[in-house]
């Protein structure tokens, strides 16, 4: 569902996204005359691809979303015992609802997030019910803070366990 919402200095959108663990809502606000036209939901979320072979204790079916792109893991996150790290060129909440959709269509749960908005870091739980495995995602925009100020976009860096 979708809401257009009138104002006089700004063009917004609110979509209204189902999920499994409720509904999102996606707010969009732009400066009078520059609205952007967003793409349908139906073509925006829920592509996403597995794995296939790689190193570390991921299933190879684990869903990532359609687009993302591996790089590597810097130390900091290494050190940490963060395996695998992808950059994707949307916003973290997009993201978080392109992994939840993903999730949800190869049969694993998600956990309830955690959200620090000072760092813009989304900390996102999930369990593959056939086997029992667990890992957590972490989402930024904020590059900085994981110690990749030159790559843009979200960063997905993905650790196995429970955080």
């Amino acid at each position: 569902m979708e809401w257009n919402i009138i104002h006089p200095a700004y063009d917004a959108r609110l979509d209204f996204i189902t999920s499994e663990m409720g509904v999102v809502l996606d707010l969009t606000i732009n400066p009078l005359g520059e609205v952007v036209d967003l793409p349908e939901i139906s073509d925006s979320y829920g592509e996403s691809e597995g794995l296939g072979e790689i190193d570390g204790d991921f299933p190879s079916n684990f869903p990532i979303p359609s687009g993302a792109k591996a790089i590597p893991v810097p130390d900091k996150l290494k050190s940490e015992g963060y395996q695998l790290t992808f950059s994707y060129p949307d916003l973290p909440e997009m993201v978080y609802i392109q992994l939840i959709t993903g999730f949800m269509a190869v049969g694993w749960d998600v956990g309830e997030f955690v959200i620090d908005a000072e760092s813009n870091l989304i900390l996102m739980p999930f369990t593959h019910p056939g086997s029992g495995f667990q890992g957590y995602a972490l989402l930024t925009d904020n590059p900085d803070v994981l110690g990749l100020s030159s790559v843009e976009g979200t960063i997905i860096t993905l650790h196995s366990g429970t955080p």
